[in-house]
């Protein structure tokens, strides 16, 4: 026969040793739980601000690269100062004889004579078929939009060997080289509430950027730090420059980025 005996010595926990051992089981979840939540936080934080700084640079590579091919003389601040309008290069090359200009005594030409050049060519990732103009010797915007632009005229047609206009022009004075440029349609940067617009195709006789027409959208949550869009007259040192000022955000981080852009020149 099985028999148990009960030591009658032994004692179990009492309540006052239950209450320190679940106080200091809950004191160390607390403590597990906050360095958790704070691991969370951080990686989240590290992931934001990676994040940012990858829209910042993906953001600043588009607008430099936009902004180098950029015609000189050719960026402007519109709308309020909300939009940066300018023409992109397509293409450069030389023509080979003196344009009718206001010093000289040539009859308007470009349409009857079409302009004898010498080999063009594209400028790195962009397609000649996008050139619907021709500039020439262009000493400020004002000569490059509107309806009575003097250096910057429609092109009809084209072949390796001249350049044939929409009509007949007087320019505004010739290039120091015979540098003539095929230009695309007017861009624009705009930064309208939060956002960080791209416009490609804005109405080169417009005096401002049509919002409501279709664009890209680069990023959000952007605010202006001070002038957002800044055109630098020389005053600075830097005759053919962009200066863009932006603070960028995320939930949880700011970044503020001052970004000037030096335009090709070569007149």
């Amino acid at each position: 026969m099985i028999s148990f005996t009960v030591n009658k010595y032994h004692k179990g926990f009492t309540l006052f040793e239950m209450i320190i051992v679940m106080t200091i089981l809950s004191i160390i979840l607390v403590i597990g739980s906050n360095i958790v939540i704070s691991l969370i936080k951080g990686q989240r934080l590290i992931k934001n601000e990676s994040q940012l700084i990858t829209d910042v640079q993906l953001t600043n590579d588009r607008i430099k690269k936009q902004l180098r091919n950029a015609l000189p003389f050719s960026p402007r601040v519109t709308n309020n100062r909300r939009c940066l309008t300018f023409l992109p290069i397509i293409a450069g090359g030389f023509y080979l004889s003196p344009l009718p200009d206001q010093s000289n005594a040539l009859p308007p030409s470009g349409r009857s004579s079409p302009i004898p050049v010498s080999s063009y060519y594209a400028i790195a990732g962009e397609n000649i078929n996008n050139a619907i103009y021709i500039s020439v010797g262009a000493g400020g915007n004002s000569e490059l939009y509107g309806n009575n632009s003097r250096s910057l005229v429609e092109v009809r047609s084209r072949t390796n060997a001249d350049i044939t206009l929409e009509r007949d022009h007087q320019w505004q004075r010739n290039s120091l080289r015979q540098k003539f440029y095929l230009i695309g349609s007017v861009k624009a940067f705009c930064l309208i509430g939060d956002e960080l617009r791209y416009y490609n195709n804005v109405t080169q006789t417009a005096s401002n950027v049509d919002l409501s027409s279709s664009y890209d959208l680069l990023v959000r949550s952007v605010n202006a730090i001070n002038r957002v869009f800044s055109v630098d007259d020389g005053s600075s040192g830097c005759q053919h420059c962009v200066t863009l000022s932006l603070e960028y955000t995320n939930a949880d981080y700011q970044l503020s980025n001052v970004e000037t852009v030096a335009l090709r020149y070569d007149p």
